[in-house]
Order: C-alpha cells, then structure tokens, then sequence
C-alpha cells in the first residue's frame, strides 16, 4: 500500500506503465520517479523486488520504501548498486531461475549507465530482464545530448542532425527486447553508417517510427512542466584573468595541441586529456602523471571565488552554498579557503558518505559525487570547474532543484580565453566539447 499521495503527472505515469510488462520512466531529476516507480510496484505487487541503483542511490531508495511504502503482501525487496550487481551476478541469475520470471519485478535506476551494450551492467541487467516479468527502467536523461551540423552542397544552408539514438536500443532491450528486435535490427532500420569501415554514426533514418515507439513506451516529463511555478533559473559568468606566469604555462600547453612534423601539421587525438590539463592550470595547478607530482603556481580562481562568496554573504544572511568541483585538488584548495574565511562546510566526494543533512554553511561537492542526494536547501550553486561528461554535469545541477524551487541561482567561474568557456558552452548549449575544441583550434590556425 502507497502511503504517500501522488502528483498527476506520477498518476500519469502509473496508468500508462501499467499495461506493459516492460516500461521506461524517463522523468527529470527531482520529479519524483523513485516515487512513482514504488506506486507501479504496488499495483503490480510482485513476490520479488529487485531494485539495481547506484552506491549513493541505496540510502535514497531504502528511504522512500520506508516512508512510502506499507508491503501488504508476501514480498522479498533487494536493493544492490552496480558493482555489486556484477560480482554477484551468478548468484543473482540463480535466485530468479529458482524463483521463476512469475512475479519478479526488476527496476533499472539510472538507466543510462547501462546504455552502452557493450559494458558488464548493460549484459547483466539485459541477461536477469529475460528471467523475470516486469521490468522498469529509469533515468532523467534517456540519449545523450550530442550534435553535429552538415552542410548541403547546393543551398549552402546548415543542417542540425540530433544524435544520441543508438543510446536508447540497450535500455529499451532491457524493458522489452521485442520493441526494437536485436541491435543489427536496430542499425538497419534506425541508424545511417559510414566513415572508416562504415561505422560511424552520420545519420538517422525512419526517426518518425523511432519516436513513435520511444515514446509508447516510455513516460517523460521535465522539471518545468510538472511544477506549478517554474523554477526562475539565473545564470552568472564570473570571469577572472590569469597573473602572468598563469598564463605563460597555459599558453605553452595550449600550443601542444597540434605540432609541425615534416612539414605536416599533425593533431592529437586526445581531445579530452588535453582539455583536463588547460582546466587544471586554470585552477592553478598541473598534476604530473607520468613523476607522480601536483605543481602550484597560482591562485587566480580562488580569489575569484572568495571574492563571489564575500558577495553573497554580505547580503544579510547567511544563505547555504553549493560549491562543485571536477578535481580532488581543486576540492582540497577551496577547503582551505572556506576555513580561512570563517564557514562551516561538508565534503561529499568518492569515499565520503552523504548523512543527508545539510546544517552547515557550504556543500562541498566533487562533480562525480553530485548524484542521488538532496541538496535543495540551497539556493546557490558555484562551479569553480565543470566536468564535460553532460549527465555528471546535470545531475550535479540538479541537486539544488526541487518541485517547490521558485529561484535558483548558477556561477561558473572561469578564467578568461581558456577551456573553461568552451566547457560552459558545450554544457549549457549541449554541444559536443571534442567538435568545439577542434572548432577553436582551427580558428587559431587561420
């Protein structure tokens, strides 16, 4: 029995759910899909309850089964995160054949992590589908947020292909493997290949039907549409420049992009790797892999960002922060800062457990840590440096947001003429990063 009251997008939800053995909820963050996903279970009251989350996600889900559910029937409820999910995935796959598929109902949370076919959640969640009866996916981000532009020949006009549908065969294989048949099905009817061996994704074909299906079965719903209010989102660039020798060391490893070798300019591949090393020195500082070493050499950003806190402070009251960051150096810096300034901070990062109360100050929050908790006391989110993994970068956002949220107010701190633009654009434009970078670089050369 449900003991909480449902909003009416969750009833929704629910009733469309409902007549399919597999489905996908594909609500927002902080929409209430854990919620939702309790109140299917209890109009399907399966004799198994298998709920497959993240480590962080444990605490929310036992929470809301606490607080929500009252089980009035026979039922068994397991709640395990990913990596357990793979080491025990023998003893796993043996309970539900000694169990039978008749009444196991198996949730997939945060269902994009498994979107990649290849990877051992995607086989193993894929693989325990087929032995039980209902299954239930869920994510507030179904296909990743990629795009690239053509350009047609004749009217010289730009076309913008939306891409990231190939994200969506392994999540929907797991809710029902007949919807769109085996991923060569898929290929062949969905996707348009080329490139070097054809596989390349560099087009879609037939997206009408794709959508069709997606959303048949499939329920979305955004933060904004279901509030009452929507939440006024405010965003604010704060810039600094780099102190002289700050930007000596960036400008010469901006240089190592692209080298002269017998005449022919050769780029580096590693797109990525190099924008992580210009993040860092923006941050003042560089870490060393290959001698295992942490150089400093500025402080441009803290001073930045102890400038930014002193403002919003000096309004009055005391009003509670969210600070996030990509890098465990960055994180140990700004603890500093918080001290030296006189406020009161929790860590939440890898290896540091979120108790879930948010008495103090300033939620210090690593990038990679800002999923599955509730931070919505704040109003206030800094990014002292910002991931370019999209979905590491919403669902940390997302954590200030809540269904009753009237304002919430965005920094991003970033030094000016570096990579930290680029990663602001390809985020709140949801761009590609690789294509902007090698956008950027071309443009140098010109």
């Amino acid at each position: 029995m449900l003991l909480k009251l449902l909003r009416s997008h969750q009833v929704e939800a629910v009733n469309k759910a409902e007549p399919h053995p597999g489905f996908a909820f594909f609500l927002e963050q902080r929409t209430g899909k854990t919620l939702a996903a309790l109140a299917l279970v209890d109009r399907r009251k399966p004799s198994l309850l298998m709920i497959v989350t993240l480590k962080k996600g444990r605490r929310v889900w036992m929470k809301e089964i606490q607080e929500s559910m009252e089980f009035d029937w026979p039922c068994s409820v397991r709640v395990i995160h990913y990596q357990r999910l793979h080491r025990d995935r023998k003893q796993i796959r043996k309970l539900f054949r000694e169990h039978g598929p008749e009444g196991i109902f198996i949730i997939g949370d945060e269902s994009h992590l498994f979107k990649r076919r290849g990877s051992q959640a995607s086989r193993v969640m894929r693989s325990l589908a087929k032995l039980s009866q209902w299954r239930l996916a869920l994510t507030g981000t179904p296909l990743a947020p990629r795009s690239t532009t053509k350009r047609r020949k004749r009217a010289g006009n730009i076309v913008k292909v939306t891409a990231g549908l190939e994200d969506a065969w392994a999540q929907f294989d797991f809710i029902d493997p007949s919807i769109f048949g085996s991923h060569a099905d898929f290929c062949d009817r969905y996707l348009k290949k080329g490139g070097f061996r054809g596989f390349k994704v560099i087009g879609y074909q037939n997206k009408k039907e794709f959508y069709e299906l997606f959303h048949k079965y499939s329920y979305r719903k955004l933060l904004r549409e279901v509030q009452e209010t929507p939440t006024k989102i405010c965003r604010r660039r704060v810039k600094f420049d780099l102190s002289p020798k700050t930007r000596r060391i960036y400008t010469e490893m901006d240089r190592e992009m692209s080298t002269l070798v017998n005449g022919s300019r050769v780029t580096l591949p590693l797109v990525v790797s190099k924008t992580t090393k210009l993040q860092q020195i923006s941050s003042g500082f560089l870490i060393d892999g290959e001698e295992d070493r942490i150089h400093e050499f500025g402080k441009d950003k803290l001073k930045a960002l102890e400038k930014l806190l002193r403002e919003i402070f000096s309004q009055g009251h005391r009003e509670k922060i969210v600070i996030c960051a990509k890098f465990t150096r960055e994180l140990s810096q700004v603890e500093k800062l918080i001290r030296r300034i006189g406020l009161t901070h929790q860590l939440i990062a890898g290896g540091v457990e979120y108790d879930g109360k948010f008495d103090v100050d300033i939620a210090l929050v690593q990038i990679k840590s800002g999923i599955c908790i509730d931070l919505s006391h704040a109003r206030h989110f800094v990014f002292y440096s910002c991931s370019h993994n999209f979905i590491e970068y919403e669902q940390a956002r997302f954590r200030i947001l809540a269904y009753d949220t009237r304002q919430a107010m965005f920094y991003y701190l970033m030094a000016r003429d570096t990579m930290d633009e680029l990663v602001y654009e390809a985020q709140t434009r949801k761009k590609d990063l690789s294509t902007l970078v090698f956008d950027y670089y071309r443009r140098k050369r010109k």
